[in-house]
C-alpha cells in the first residue's frame, strides 16, 4: 500500500500492488505506464507544465469513487504486474548493483567520494550502514552533468534502519543535495522535477529490512525490502521499496 497524504505531486509513474490513496496528483512527467491495484483517491497528472508527450496508460485493479480519472487512459487489467515476482527480480537486481563496489570509510565524520577522475560509465561504492548513519557524505563532481552520461551506486550495507538528509547531511562539492538536484542536469522539465536525459544516481540498499528515512535527496532509492519514509521536502528521484 501507499499513502501520500500531501500537498505535492508524484511527478514520474508509480506501480502499487495494493492500495494507493494521496491527496494530488500523480504521473505529471510519467515516461513509462503505471499500475495500481486498487486506487482509494488521487488522479492524473497531465504534465502541463512540462511541455513534452507524457505517459497516458495506467492499468489497474478496481478503482474507488473518490478517484479521478479524468486524466490518462485508464486500462482495466489487474494482472498487468505481478509484484511478488518484480521485487524477487529486484532483490536480485539490487545484489548485483552491490557486487564489485569499493568500499569507503568515514575520515574525521566524513565519507568522501571523489567523481571528478571517474571515467567509466558505471562506479560503484559501498559503505556501511553504521557509518552512513553516523557521518556526512559529501560527493566530489566537476560537473552535475556528470550524472547524465555515467551511472553512481552508492550501496549501504546492514539491515537495520537508516537514516539519509539531503539539507547537510548528503552534499555534493560542499553544497546542499537539495539545490543540487535537478535543476543544474541538462533537459531538466517540470520545475526542475524531472530530468528526461537521465538522472544515473542510484541509492542502493540491498539487505535493509527496517526503516529508510530521507528527505530532500536526489538520486534514485532502490530498496526492495525495506520501507520508505519521507519526512518532508521533495524525493528527487525515484522510489522503488
Amino acid at each position: 500500500d501507499a499513502t501520500l497524504n500531501t500537498s505535492g505531486h508524484t511527478v514520474g509513474s508509480v506501480a502499487v500492488g495494493g492500495m494507493l490513496a494521496m491527496d494530488n496528483y500523480f504521473g505529471d512527467m510519467a515516461t513509462v505506464p503505471s499500475y495500481i491495484y486498487h486506487f482509494v483517491k488521487g488522479g492524473k497528472g497531465n504534465g502541463y507544465n512540462g511541455g513534452v508527450q507524457t505517459t497516458k496508460d495506467i492499468y489497474y485493479g478496481i478503482i474507488d469513487s473518490g478517484a479521478n480519472t479524468n486524466e490518462g487512459n485508464w486500462i482495466k487489467n489487474s494482472d498487468y504486474m505481478d509484484m511478488e515476482e518484480a521485487f524477487l527480480t529486484l532483490q536480485a537486481q539490487s545484489e548485483t548493483l552491490r557486487s564489485g563496489s569499493k568500499t569507503v570509510t568515514p575520515v574525521n565524520g566524513t565519507i568522501t567520494i571523489d567523481l571528478t577522475k571517474e571515467t567509466a560509465s558505471i562506479v560503484k561504492y559501498e559503505i556501511a550502514a553504521s557509518d552512513f548513519n553516523s557521518s556526512n557524505v559529501n560527493i566530489k563532481v566537476s560537473d552535475v552533468t556528470w550524472f547524465s552520461e555515467h551511472i553512481c551506486v552508492i550501496s549501504i550495507s546492514g539491515t537495520g534502519d537508516i537514516t539519509y538528509n539531503g539539507y547537510g547531511v548528503i552534499t555534493f562539492n560542499g553544497e546542499s543535495s537539495d539545490t543540487f538536484f535537478t535543476k543544474g542536469l541538462k533537459d531538466y522539465e517540470y520545475n526542475g522535477q524531472a530530468c528526461l536525459s537521465g538522472m544515473n544516481l542510484i541509492w542502493n540498499f540491498p539487505d535493509t529490512e527496517g526503516t529508510v528515512s530521507a528527505v530532500g535527496v536526489g538520486g534514485h532509492l532502490v530498496a526492495p525490502k525495506a520501507h520508505v519514509y519521507i519526512g518532508n521536502g521533495n524525493y528527487e528521484g525515484g522510489i522503488i521499496a
